[in-house]
């Protein structure tokens, strides 16, 4: 059977819901599944720099850095990581973190459709990935602004292969997203080694966006942030890194840890039911022996008690 795949951007499981079912019926020979990129306050994606740790702890310490920004328990996120850098001192990537019960809204959108569901992410990440599936050699120290949904657009800083910054900005006006780059790219400038940048590269939805973006490469140019040369990437930064991204993986973990963890507990269950029906048995079996015992008991103590009775009255 032939699969068809429907590439679906989302910022609500409400739209979701209203995306599927809008989507073509499928035919006698085809499947259809869904690669669901979302975008909105309810998805994170975060770069990272912590000291070198174990995964597991890496994902412990980036579970509390999502729960502090998302003002949940860590126990109330889902979250992947991808690690681009890994030294004797510190540990670099980034994450992708939702919290569970939204992430599960978006899951139940797909109960009542034969649409199968094969990824779920940000839109910021797939944007990334398509971005340098297209360009086959970037530069070595870049910014990628991804502009989408009218008044928004993604912000990526690669330093050397890395990610620097990602940041997704809503605004109102040309001015503000104007501002909103600029800070961030002073901020990155200033606390990295790199004071300034190779490139910067414009995708998404760019079509009203010419006098945007050519106020912005003017105003990074004379602001020193932008450095013209053809150092390229080192390619340590693929589209796979970013593809690769999945919560819906992060959320079948869990639910197998959960499972397992129910499984445990079921089983205990069933060896505690045995040993207290065997207990419960056996106590039966003592309690019948001990009324048989005190039946016979009190059998002959009757008879002795009637004999007696016919005596005293000559039967």
């Amino acid at each position: 059977m032939k699969e068809r795949l429907f590439k679906i951007e989302v910022c609500s499981p409400e739209g979701l819901c209203e995306d599927l079912r809008s989507l073509p019926e499928a035919t006698e020979k085809e499947a259809r599944q869904a690669q669901v990129s979302v975008y909105g306050s309810k998805v994170l994606v975060r770069q990272f720099e912590l000291p070198t740790m174990a995964a597991g702890e890496v994902k412990g310490a980036l579970k509390l850095e999502a729960a502090e920004i998302l003002s949940l328990s860590p126990e109330e996120i889902d979250l992947e990581f991808h690690i681009s850098h890994a030294g004797q001192d510190k540990t670099k990537g980034y994450f992708l973190a939702m919290p569970v019960k939204v992430l599960q809204q978006y899951l139940s959108c797909f109960e009542k459709t034969d649409v199968a569901l094969v990824k779920l992410t940000a839109r910021m990440l797939t944007a990334a990935g398509d971005f340098l599936a297209k360009e086959k050699q970037v530069a070595k120290d870049f910014c990628l602004l991804d502009f989408f949904n009218g008044n928004m657009l993604n912000l990526a800083v690669f330093i050397d292969g890395h990610s620097e910054l990602l940041r997704e900005i809503r605004y109102d006006s040309p001015e503000e997203a104007e501002k909103e780059v600029m800070n961030s790219l002073r901020y990155v400038c200033g606390r990295s080694s790199c004071k300034s940048l190779n490139k910067i590269y414009f995708t998404g939805d760019v079509s009203d966006k010419g006098e945007l973006t050519s106020h912005l490469q003017k105003k990074i140019e004379d602001g020193s942030i932008l450095k013209h040369s053809e150092l390229l990437s080192s390619g340590r930064l693929t589209a796979e890194d970013f593809w690769k991204m999945n919560l819906l993986r992060a959320h079948r973990s869990i639910r197998q840890r959960l499972l397992w963890i129910e499984s445990v507990a079921l089983a205990v269950c069933l060896v505690m039911c045995v040993i207290l029906g065997g207990k419960i048995v056996k106590g039966q079996a003592t309690i019948k022996n001990l009324r048989a015992s005190l039946g016979g008991f009190v059998d002959n103590a009757q008879t002795q008690g009637l004999e007696k009775k016919a005596e005293k009255f000559n039967l």
